[in-house]
């Protein structure tokens, strides 16, 4: 089959989740498809970051975005119902290129990713799928919580435009997909439950590790360090959850790790915080940690960090919030709790419980290897492309 996946990011290298997931699906469907790639990039993407993807895929078009197009963009979306989301990547001289790309290259199935590429798909006919991998507009909304006067205003304005532009999708694709239930019935339509859901996974890699393991720090927690999300959840942890677990134990030592590190992560950093920036490979992280913890307070979607960590025998501490996409067993296969007392308590007993530590191990590491593989994952998209 010959698919044409739109992307609106160039799927590599892999620090960020949906970066993530479109790797792995590539890489997954070019074992039995012709894969065109087309994306956007708003910067120069290296010769040897391209090679990886030219592994697995037939052509690849990469769309440069400037400041100036996108600020264009979003202005024009002022005067029109666009959400700024979709705006920032919509132009009439990417669309040109886009209608070019699918000509040349006639896919049997067109799969987009996020409704941010949902302008480019209204320009072609054929077999159209969307993967809205999470509820952008419930994120939008979220946000407004944490959010001062005139940002408050912007994030109601764009999840609103969000959820209505979220509702049009269904009459624009053929089938869409959503990486969990619980963002599914966060959709605002009457049409939530024709999304399919496609599962994120975790690379073999992180299951089969071999490496070394050094304990050098008794706590991680991972994630792009610039998204709003993660950036809430390292103060959180280090300014809420942290001085709990200090007094009883003050050599604790922190990790931050990943990449782009925003001011308010890097002024985190401390004797026992290490904030580290991007980092080369995020295995090497997990192997020298005791226990990770994710205290996520906003965001949508199933968190990658996690079953990354739980693959690596890593026993996880999160929040509802978060295991609610990943529907762990709390007490089992997770640790779960929401207060900063109480996310406190849960690194102290993991810290002082050697048998809860490696019963949650174990039977953590084999939850994800039982329900998140990439292989049976694009295996369920592959299914839907062909219906």
């Amino acid at each position: 089959m010959k698919i044409l996946a739109t992307f609106c990011r160039f799927p590599y290298p892999l620090d960020k989740g949906d970066k993530l997931r479109a790797f792995y699906q590539i890489k997954e469907l070019s074992r039995r498809n012709e894969v065109f790639l087309f994306c956007f990039s708003f910067k120069k993407i290296q010769r040897e970051e391209l090679a990886i993807l030219e592994q697995y895929c037939k052509k690849i078009h990469i769309e440069h975005l400037s400041l100036f197009s996108v600020a264009l963009s979003l202005f024009r979306a002022l005067f029109n119902s666009l959400p700024l989301e979709v705006a920032m990547f919509t132009n009439f001289g990417a669309k040109k290129n886009f209608r070019s790309f699918f000509k040349e290259n006639t896919p049997e199935v067109s799969y987009f990713q996020f409704v941010r590429m949902g302008e480019y798909a209204k320009i072609i006919k054929g077999r159209k799928f969307l993967d809205f991998q999470d509820c952008l507009s419930v994120n939008m909304f979220r946000r407004m919580d944490n959010a001062g006067y005139f940002k408050k205003k912007l994030f109601l304005f764009e999840a609103k435009r969000l959820q209505r532009y979220e509702d049009s999708m269904f009459d624009v694709f053929d089938a869409t997909s959503i990486i969990t239930d619980s963002d599914r019935q966060l959709i605002n339509s009457g049409r939530r439950n024709e999304i399919s859901i496609i599962e994120n996974g975790v690379s073999d890699s992180y299951l089969n590790y071999k490496g070394e393991r050094t304990r050098v720090f008794d706590i991680i927690f991972s994630g792009n360090m610039s998204y709003s999300p993660n950036v809430m959840a390292a103060k959180f942890l280090v300014r809420d959850i942290m001085p709990e677990v200090w007094k009883e134990y003050p050599e604790c030592k922190l990790v931050l790790a990943g990449a782009s590190p925003a001011k308010e992560v890097r002024e985190l950093a401390s004797s026992k915080v290490v904030v580290t920036g991007w980092v080369e490979d995020m295995r090497e992280y997990y192997a020298k940690s005791f226990l990770f913890v994710a205290p996520m307070q906003i965001g949508t979607g199933l968190q990658n960090k996690l079953l990354e960590a739980m693959a690596m025998f890593l026993p996880c501490i999160t929040t509802s919030l978060a295991n609610k996409a990943l529907m762990a067993e709390n007490g089992k296969e997770i640790l779960v709790a929401d207060t900063a007392v109480s996310l406190g308590q849960a690194i102290i007993r993991l810290l002082k419980d050697r048998t809860l530590y490696d019963s949650l191990s174990e039977s953590g590491h084999k939850f994800v290897e039982d329900n998140y593989s990439w292989s049976n994952s694009v295996k369920k998209l592959e299914e839907l492309f062909k219906k």
